[in-house]
């Protein structure tokens, strides 16, 4: 049967009336019921079971409140009842909470009006509740339907319901009631706000706190209760840029917050006259001006160095976000030279060595003093004093004095020529020479400057004295011959010093005759002689297995530089310039620069002269002479240098492969500069060098046993740098032994490893990890680039800043729980209790967290124990921490990262105890 049948048997098929009769008040217009006329009681029933249904004509329906079931439940009744005329049995479980069952007895076959309104007679009067909220809005649920938000009026069956309030960011309230039939009532819920728990850390810490706007405290703050939803947090410290995030609080839990304040730098704008020069910021190389960078705030030592320049050094302080520049001009050390004679042509020494002929146009001197001499066949010598001034050209035109025969002898006379010099910085400007006559030298001595005596008692003995050097001559000239050779005067004299002549174009200039040859102090019989053409020997810097080095004047343009004489024999001199190509590549502040190699006219190099490192008086020349150990700020200074030349190496694909302290060069401001790029291989094709080629106390393993641990590459760099680190912090080398076989076995032996840093001297355990790597026998267990060892030392830098900063904080956190306690013991109130004893907690939670993170067990361990007199709830979990602490300070482990987590759960719990 369906609903229309119904309204037949009903009302006659008058619709109106049908709804009048039945009370329906969901569908109570003919219109609303319309759709439903073709439902059948089945239908219906699946509606009421399911809440949605689709029907007759494709229609869908869906219950949506309780007046549209309650009518529903009706119509399936009557329709059931037309069905199947019998006694039926209503359940009305989802209309009453009292769950009442009503039991509807119908005469069969009777189905009319009289026995159908039995089942009406189940509707009982309805009660009306009126629900308020502080705040309003919140959501109503009653009986698990949600009804609207607050306020709100609503009709409900008579009996019990359940009553829910939801609000976001408050606590769910539920309340139980009882309604009678046509009863009105009023009921008011305050809602309680939800809160979550918000800690903030920040690197640095000392960071002020702001929550929306309103300052909180400073960091590093922990368990602060706020309310649930979003918030705005940031973090300000003064030098450091603003940290800003956005927070979502959730009902009890905790919210962390991880800042790292980025600290203002300033800018530094640095240029140089000329451009090009090399700039060190602290020590640091930094590039070649121009440059901008960024330094941190604070004061710098800035130094601007450029070769053949004075070095540039000044004081400058930045602040954060300030912007400053430093313009030098850069002071030469060196001046010009310009010289002219009349007549041209003439040799020209300077400080005893030849450098051309005249005229010299811009010839390039240090500043100072330097002698000049000039010689020219048929003149006289001409010998001054020019002062060179730094950046200007010193000019000079010397007109020379043509020696004259003396009448009756044929002897020349000589005449010392002197001139005036007048120094400029953009022209030259020349002065006439001043001509002085002295009297005839001796015949014996034709170019002395020494006056002969005139008198006729010299004079006398004249023809006996050149006879006498005719017969020397012709004797002379018949030995040359005898031998083969040249007439005694086409016969090279010896140079008149060491520094001065040397051969030019194949042939030695000739000084006068009554010249002495002399020697500088410093000059080293071993000093090739094929070189002294190029080369005016300064000092003997020293010698070792493979070669000698001087610091020599280049000649052609009077720069100093170190020339090394390498021991090769004639097998090795074939790969020579091959092997130190590479070298020629290299242009780094750590390098030293290799200017030229050649094996003609004998093997040699010549390369940057680095002066040393003045200490206690003395020339420290390289990295072996240096005391060691050294303090770590200066072993990082030198072990960074190195390994940035190193990295600069690596880029081209350039390996050192015999690092050690030898191979170190150490500049006057301590600058480490690494020397004798591809020798190596070299020392170990001669035959003067023992079969390895390399010290065998700073060989990494592959060195000695490359069939067990391959070939070197640029971790056999990262290896010995390492060691020569190890020797300066401790003093020692990582493998020593008394024989060569003992250092061998302990390099090569990947069981034994040497002793940490932290056994030598406790100060430098953060270094143990560290060698643990560099010194590691197998290269991939190393580090795998100088990069990477450099990132190393600066997450080290790194932590132990943060570590300074942590007892900094602790000796705040001291002095702020000292203030605590005692404002606790003169707490008179019950409100100042409370606030004291929180700040006490508070303090003591923070302090825990810093021992733990400084490693300072038994201060921690203090702290903890202090604490169990103020937490009841967290006891047991404070005990066993407390437990865990001993245990490590008894098996002398470190404190965990993982136990650190755990204590900041704890410490939090114990502080929301001083919020219940």
């Amino acid at each position: 049967k369906t609903v229309a049948d119904l309204v037949n048997a009903v009302s006659n098929g008058d619709v109106n009336k049908f709804i009048q009769e039945l009370g329906l008040k969901y569908y109570n217009t003919p219109a609303k019921l319309q759709p439903l006329m073709d439902w059948t009681g089945y239908d219906l029933a699946m509606l009421l079971a399911y809440n949605s249904w689709e029907g007759p004509n494709n229609v869908t329906i869906s219950i949506t409140n309780l007046d549209q079931f309650w009518d529903l439940y009706k119509l399936a009744y009557g329709t059931h009842i037309l069905n199947s005329p019998r006694i039926y049995t209503a359940e009305t479980w989802n209309f009453y909470l009292v769950n009442k069952r009503v039991k509807v007895e119908i005469p069969d076959p009777v189905t009319g009006l009289d026995s159908f309104l039995a089942a009406r007679t189940i509707e009982a009067n309805l009660a009306k509740l009126t629900i308020n909220s502080t705040p309003e809005g919140a959501s109503i649920y009653i009986d698990g339907v949600y009804k609207g938000k607050t306020p709100l009026n609503v009709n409900l069956m008579p009996g019990d319901h359940s009553l829910e309030l939801t609000l976001e960011n408050y606590t769910n309230v539920t309340k139980q009631i009882t309604l009678s039939p046509g009863q009105n009532l009023t009921i008011t819920i305050s809602l309680t706000p939800k809160f979550g728990y918000l800690t903030v850390y920040s690197k640095p810490s000392g960071a002020e706190v702001y929550v929306d706007g309103h300052a909180i405290g400073t960091t590093p703050l922990t368990g602060y209760a706020i309310s649930t939803g979003e918030h705005t947090i940031k973090l300000s410290k003064d030098g450091y840029h603003d940290y800003t995030e956005t927070v979502l609080i959730n009902p009890g839990e905790t919210k962390e917050v991880h800042a790292t304040l980025v600290e203002k730098k300033g800018t530094l704008h640095i240029s140089s006259i000329p451009e090009g020069a090399s700039v060190y910021i602290d020590g640091n190389y930094m590039g070649k001006t121009p440059q901008t960078l960024q330094v941190l705030p604070g004061t710098h030592i800035v130094t601007i160095a450029m070769e053949d320049y004075q070095n540039y050094t000044t004081t400058i302080t930045v602040g954060a976000g300030e912007s400053k520049t430093i313009s030098p001009t850069l002071q030469p050390v060196f001046g010009y030279l310009s010289l002219t004679t009349e007549p041209s042509s003439a040799k020209v020494y300077i400080d005893g060595s030849y450098v051309g002929e005249t005229p010299l146009d811009m010839y390039k001197l240090h500043t100072g003093s330097h002698t000049l001499k000039i010689i020219k066949e048929g003149y006289q010598n001409y010998t001054k004093i020019v002062s060179i001034t730094s950046g200007k050209t010193t000019t000079l035109n010397v007109k020379l004095t043509e020696l004259k025969p003396t009448s009756g002898s044929g002897i020349t006379g000589q005449t010392t020529t002197t001139s005036s010099s007048k120094t400029s910085s953009s022209s030259s400007t020349t002065s006439s020479a001043t001509t002085t006559t002295s009297s005839p030298p001796s015949s014996t001595s034709p170019s002395s400057t020494t006056p002969v005596n005139s008198s006729s008692s010299s004079s006398s003995k004249l023809p006996y004295a050149l006879g006498a050097i005719i017969i020397l001559a012709l004797i002379g000239g018949i030995a040359a011959k005898a031998r083969g050779g040249k007439k005694p005067s086409e016969t090279p004299p010896k140079p008149e010093a060491t520094q001065g002549k040397h051969p030019v174009q194949g042939r030695m200039e000739s000084p006068t005759p009554q010249q002495r040859t002399t020697q500088p102090q410093s000059y080293h019989h071993d000093f090739p002689s094929a070189l002294l053409s190029r080369y005016e020997p300064l000092e003997f810097l020293g010698e070792g297995g493979f070669a000698k080095v001087f610091k020599v004047k280049r000649k052609k343009d009077g720069k100093v530089v170190a020339l090394k004489i390498p021991r090769i024999d004639e097998k090795t001199s074939k790969t020579f310039l091959r092997e130190v190509s590479t070298w020629l590549q290299l242009d780094h502040p750590n390098i030293v620069r290799l200017y030229d190699a050649d094996i003609l006219p004998v093997p040699h190099l010549e390369m940057e002269y680095v002066e040393g490192f003045e200490l206690n008086g003395k020339t420290l020349r390289d990295l072996e002479k240096y005391p060691k150990p050294v303090d770590e700020s200066t072993a990082l200074r030198l072990v960074r240098g190195i390994a940035e030349g190193l990295k600069h190496a690596h880029s081209k694909g350039i390996y050192h492969r015999d690092l050690k302290p030898q191979n170190v060069l150490l500049k006057s401001d301590l600058t480490p500069k690494i020397t004798d790029w591809g020798l190596a291989k070299i020392g170990t094709m001669s035959s003067s060098r023992s079969v390895f080629g390399y010290t065998p106390l700073y060989a990494a393993p592959e060195h000695l046993m490359p069939s067990k641990y391959g070939h070197t590459d640029a971790r056999t760099d990262i290896y010995q740098l390492g060691v020569m680190f190890y020797e300066l912090l401790t003093g020692r080398l990582p493998f020593e032994g008394y024989t060569y076989e003992e250092v061998f076995g302990k390099i090569t032996d990947e069981n034994y490893k040497p002793k940490k840093p932290s056994e030598i001297n406790p100060e430098l355990a953060k270094y143990d990890g560290i060698f643990e790597r560099l010194l590691a026998k197998r290269k991939e267990d190393r580090y795998q680039s100088v990069d990477e060892f450099l990132g190393e030392l600066e997450k080290l830098e790194e932590t132990e800043r943060q570590r300074a900063e942590l007892e900094s904080e602790v000796e705040e956190l001291k002095k702020t729980l000292s203030r605590s306690i005692s404002a606790l013991k003169k707490s008179t109130t019950a409100e100042e209790i409370k606030k004291n004893r929180r700040m006490v907690v508070e303090t003591l939670g923070k302090l825990a967290l810093a021992y733990a993170q400084l490693n300072n067990k038994a201060e921690l361990l203090n702290t903890l124990n202090d604490l169990k007199f103020y937490t009841s709830q967290n006891i047991e979990d404070l005990g066993k921490a407390i437990e865990t602490v001993e245990m490590l300070i008894k098996e002398d482990l470190p404190v965990s990262e993982d136990f650190i987590e755990r204590l900041k759960v704890l410490i939090h719990n114990i502080r929301r105890e001083e919020y219940l």
